[in-house]
């Protein structure tokens, strides 16, 4: 959009929907005001209510398009409406078990020399809580 003579008012005839739509999916203000043709303060002195209700306006229309098939009884509005509006969610529990549902045998192995050197720990930490 070409920019407009010096003097001539702002805001602009439907700049500030196309602002608006650019804020609500993430554009960074200065790539805005660039994509507009405009500096970054006449953007926020014109425009700000723009840059700051984009996001939720479009979120009011996505939001109201899933309320409205949710209310037609769709299944995936449904779902998601009770998911992110209810907290509803799905849980999923697994539980492991050893033979016969008992535990879960570990086993561990050992070279000689460890053996031994636990088996003298062991000795150690008896002979110290009999001392203590």
């Amino acid at each position: 959009m070409p920019r407009p003579k010096k003097g001539q008012e702002h805001p602009r005839e439907g700049m500030g929907d196309r602002i608006g739509m650019l804020s609500a999916i993430g554009t960074p203000v200065d790539h805005i005001a660039r994509i507009c043709n405009m500096s970054t303060a006449t953007l926020h002195k014109h425009y700000q209510d723009d840059l700051d209700l984009g996001a939720s306006k479009a979120g009011a229309v996505v939001g109201g398009k899933i309320f409205e098939a949710a209310k037609r009884g769709e299944q995936w509005a449904c779902t998601l409406w009770a998911a992110r509006r209810l907290g509803w969610k799905e849980t999923n529990v697994q539980q492991q078990t050893g033979a016969d549902g008992g535990p879960v045998a570990h086993k561990i192995e050992a070279d000689d020399t460890t053996v031994k050197l636990l088996e003298e720990l062991a000795r150690l930490k008896a002979r110290s809580s009999k001392q203590g």
